[in-house]
């Protein structure tokens, strides 16, 4: 049986794949094929997989970090022109005193 047989006779598999419930390697040991044969399988069908849980979690995580970190700078900047104490900067930023010295020393050895 090809893969393309495979595929009609259990088109639930194929959506499975798409919604990212099972992996390619699942797939493949199923059928016995390597896992290569059958991404170019799926790719010449067009399949597209849905962005997975994981990486929208991990993007979310990556934008909240840079968030953090441009509010943080911003605060040591504040400091360091005087506007505001490391403990004022350090409240408001959520975060340790001695985190925002890191942020005020990097700004300052710029």
């Amino acid at each position: 049986m090809t893969l393309l047989e495979y595929f009609e006779s259990h088109p639930e598999i194929l959506e499975m794949l798409q919604k990212r419930q099972i992996t390619n390697r699942t797939v493949a040991a199923q059928v016995g094929v390597s896992e290569a044969h059958l991404a170019r399988v799926l790719a010449g069908l067009g399949v597209k997989k849905q962005r997975g849980e994981v990486v929208e979690r991990r993007e979310a995580a990556k934008t909240l970090a840079e968030t953090r970190k441009k509010q943080r700078q911003n605060l040591a900047k504040s400091v360091i022109l005087g506007k505001k104490t490391i403990e004022q900067a350090a409240i408001q930023a959520g975060c340790s005193e001695r985190t925002l010295y890191r942020y005020v020393q990097q700004l300052s050895n710029i």
